[in-house]
C-alpha cells in the first residue's frame, strides 16, 4: 500500500514539476512552490478517490493512509 502511494506521489510530482518548468520555459509565468504542493496533493487525492469507485474496501485504506501522511 505504501509503495503505491510513493509511486503515485513521485509520478505526480515529476509531472507537475516538469509542467511548471515547461510553462516557465515558454513564458507562461510561474507559480509559487506552495501552489505546486497543493496541486500535487489534490491530484493524488482525486486519483485515489477515482480508484475507490472500482474497489472501495481496498482503496479506502489507501485514502486514510494518504490523509495521515499529509498531516
Amino acid at each position: 500500500m505504501d509503495l503505491l502511494l510513493i509511486k503515485m506521489a513521485m509520478h505526480t510530482a515529476v509531472y507537475f514539476i516538469w509542467r511548471e518548468r515547461n510553462e516557465r520555459w515558454h513564458g507562461a509565468g510561474h507559480h509559487p512552490y506552495i501552489h505546486l504542493i497543493a496541486v500535487i496533493d489534490r491530484t493524488i487525492h482525486h486519483h485515489i478517490t477515482a480508484l475507490c469507485y472500482q474497489d472501495k474496501d481496498k482503496y479506502e485504506a489507501l485514502q486514510d493512509r494518504w490523509c495521515r501522511a499529509r498531516q
